[in-house]
């Protein structure tokens, strides 16, 4: 749960990362990032996704993420993301 302070879109499938706001539930991936990648979203979704990020660091609202997280350090990759108010 966070709000997003960077959209980056990295991937000519529709690939992105996004960061959040410190404190973040990130601070113990690679980068902080949470990568969207197409190995773990569906292509449509993966739209879906996107234009959610877009809507929340635009409108400055909180977003939920669920990722795949590793140990410390490694990364994370996003399955889903939803807005919160």
């Amino acid at each position: 749960l966070g709000t997003i302070n960077r959209v980056w879109p990295n991937a000519q499938d529709g690939g992105f990362i996004i960061t959040f706001s410190a404190p973040s539930s990130l601070e113990d991936c690679k980068h902080t990032y949470a990568y969207f990648k197409s190995e773990y979203i569906q292509p449509d979704l993966m739209k879906n996704a996107f234009s959610v990020a877009l809507s929340a660091f635009h409108s400055g609202s909180k977003v939920g993420v669920v990722i795949d997280k590793g140990p410390a350090g490694e990364y994370c990759f996003a399955t889903s993301i939803d807005l919160r108010k």
